[in-house]
């Protein structure tokens, strides 16, 4: 009787404790990426005041590859990054990044467990905006706000 007892104590604690420490994992996976997207977005906004535009091709920009990330699509000026873990980083999302631009511009780090992290740049419709989308639970984690109509949430 106390082995069944001690056992069914096991069970709920593992039961609070597993999704918990998914939940830690994803943030942790999330905010890894963080520094990589600011970095990208930072070179997109020098880039900017150059030329005038943003350009979304990596080799154009005063970055360093990051480690591990290749380039991928079907040419360099795609603006794909890929890594081991499935995680992508889409250089310039959005639409217009030529001359004349569009409201949606952004760097966006789409991780393999469904997480997205957004940097919107300085000429866009939400400027300098820090988006995170994906799972509830991980983005409030990080101070993000529900922004209304959607369900994405604005962090800090």
């Amino acid at each position: 009787m106390e082995l069944l007892v001690v056992v069914l104590i096991i069970g709920i604690f593992a039961s609070v404790a597993v999704p918990q420490y998914e939940k830690a994992v994803k943030k942790a996976r999330l905010t890894k990426v963080i520094p990589l997207v600011k970095t990208l977005a930072n070179a997109e906004e020098v880039f900017y005041m150059s030329n005038g535009y943003y350009t979304g091709n990596v080799s154009e920009l005063d970055v360093d590859m990051p480690a591990g990330g290749t380039l991928a699509g079907i040419s360099t000026d795609d603006g794909y990054l890929r890594f081991p873990d499935g995680t992508v980083i889409d250089l310039l999302a959005g639409i217009g990044h030529q001359p004349g631009g569009g409201s949606s511009l952004y760097v966006v780090a789409r991780l393999q467990d469904g997480l997205r992290y957004i940097q919107y740049l300085e000429h866009s419709s939400r400027p300098n905006m820090r988006v995170c989308d994906g799972n509830e639970a991980v983005c409030k984690s990080m101070g993000g706000s529900l922004i209304t109509g959607t369900n994405q949430y604005q962090l800090p």
